[in-house]
């Protein structure tokens, strides 16, 4: 049989669909309503477990198929359906080397452990997994926390340390006693400064396991802190937790726990930035500001709770950070993102003014995939107009004026490609199948010239329709 005989699967079919959303509405799989819903509409992936066969190693839909799968373990833990959660990871683990990913077997079973460190605090998003990395085939038991992070961290952190200075420990206990007063900035500091010296020297994942447990240690001080709701926080005390944060997330990418990861971008924003009372300071660095900015704008309103007139309002304070910071891409990027909300909100207007802005700086500095997207969102902004005469010649002027040869960068061929799935499927709107036919085929060369096969087999599959 084919991998085809598959397609025939509700799951199959709406695959790319439930990819998307594991990354938009991750969090809610913690909720019981929507992890319910989550497991009727993956019901099938039992199925593809039982016919794992009929799937290639080479098929393009594995990666997604991994993630899906994953999410479901993650929905089954939370209506506590350990057999679904079980049968769901060891689908993912099976997916995982068939795909050629081992290392991220490695990086779930890193994720479930560190869950199981005991996040206590109460700021976590995350939940408690450790009970389930014998889904694994193979794995092996898990150590003891206090096997993992009761000696072995502070070995790591002594090493780095002067003889005759305080231990991690004295030092954190002075820490805890007052985490915010001016006179143990020193000791902040140092602490810091130790975990930077071994992140840059850290080789083994128990080691940066090790190094993890620490910086987590800090931030939760920081976080737990009721005066961190204070409107007389000082400056420094937002500028070290946005430090502390940065090195998690530095380690994480050393470990390629990306789950971890953006777990934690979550919980950053909800433990620290949220419960800010003041404005971001201007002299906290540059680059922290526009860190801020971005988690604003980036992480899901289910995590900020903002609005469209909020996200806007961080979209252009994150234009004028970039400008400063002579960052043009980044601050083109912040207008499309402008226009995006004012999109949300049909305010047209407003909206074609945004992107005009951004294809005019574009066109400024000479930023190829600026032009692209710029072009990209004006010319959905008019089909959401029901203009889709103007969309369709934007695009096809921009396609003229651009040459393939000429288009070297990755990101710019992946914006050119795009721009060719917009034109294919305003074709395909407009009742045209020769039309869609020729751009979807030349979206799918791109896409496979730059190693995206996901996106040049759904490319190809729509040139088919």
């Amino acid at each position: 049989m084919t991998a085809d005989s598959l397609e025939t699967l509700t799951v199959m079919g709406e695959l790319r669909q439930l990819r998307n959303e594991c990354d938009v509405n991750w969090e809610s799989l913690s909720e019981p309503g929507a992890a319910s819903d989550f497991l009727v509409r993956t019901e099938d992936l039992k199925e593809i477990s039982a016919r794992i066969g009929e799937l290639f190693s080479d098929d393009p839909r594995l990666p997604d198929l991994r993630d899906v799968a994953f999410a479901r373990a993650v929905a089954a833990k939370t209506l506590g359906r350990s057999g679904d959660m079980e049968s769901s990871l060891a689908l993912n683990a099976v997916l995982s080397m068939s795909s050629a990913s081992p290392d991220w077997v490695q990086s779930v079973r890193h994720f479930l452990e560190n869950d199981a460190t005991g996040r206590t605090s109460g700021h976590d998003v995350g939940r408690d997994y450790s009970t389930v990395a014998q889904g694994f085939p193979d794995a092996p038991a898990l150590p003891r926390e206090e096997d993992i992070l009761g000696e072995r961290y502070l070995d790591v952190i002594d090493d780095a340390e002067e003889p005759g200075t305080p231990s991690w420990d004295v030092q954190v206990g002075i820490l805890k006693r007052s985490p915010f007063t001016e006179q143990n900035d020193l000791v902040w500091d140092e602490l810091i400064a130790a975990c930077r010296s071994n992140l840059a020297t850290a080789k083994e994942s128990s080691e940066l396991s090790a190094l993890q447990y620490c910086l987590r240690e800090l931030l939760e001080m920081i976080a737990d802190n009721p005066a961190l709701a204070s409107p007389h926080l000082r400056p420094e005390i937002i500028a070290r937790a946005v430090e502390l944060h940065r090195l998690n997330q530095r380690v994480m990418e050393e470990l390629g726990d990306s789950i971890s990861a953006r777990f934690d971008r979550n919980t950053f924003f909800q433990s620290v930035l949220s419960r800010l009372a003041v404005d971001v300071p201007m002299s906290i660095p540059l680059s922290d500001r526009i860190l801020i900015a971005r988690y604003h704008l980036d992480l899901s309103p289910d995590v900020t709770n903002h609005d469209n007139i909020e996200r806007s309002r961080y979209a252009t304070s994150l234009a004028e950070l970039y400008q400063r910071n002579d960052d043009h891409n980044g601050e083109i990027m912040a207008f499309l993102e402008k226009g995006a909300c004012l999109e949300d909100m049909r305010r047209y207007a407003e909206m074609y003014e945004v992107y005009e802005q951004a294809l005019g700086l574009s066109r400024k500095y000479g930023l190829v995939s600026g032009i692209i997207w710029s072009t990209i969102r004006l010319s959905y902004g008019h089909f959401l107009a029901e203009d889709p005469r103007t969309a369709t010649q934007l695009l096809l002027d921009l396609d003229d004026q651009l040459n393939r040869d000429d288009i070297s960068g990755v990101n710019e061929r992946e914006a050119y490609a795009e721009a060719k799935v917009a034109l294919g499927n305003l074709f395909a709107y407009a009742g045209s199948h020769d039309g869609s036919r020729r751009y979807h085929r030349e979206a799918a060369e791109i896409f496979t010239s730059i190693g995206n096969e996901t996106r040049a087999w759904e490319c190809s599959q729509r040139a088919l329709e």
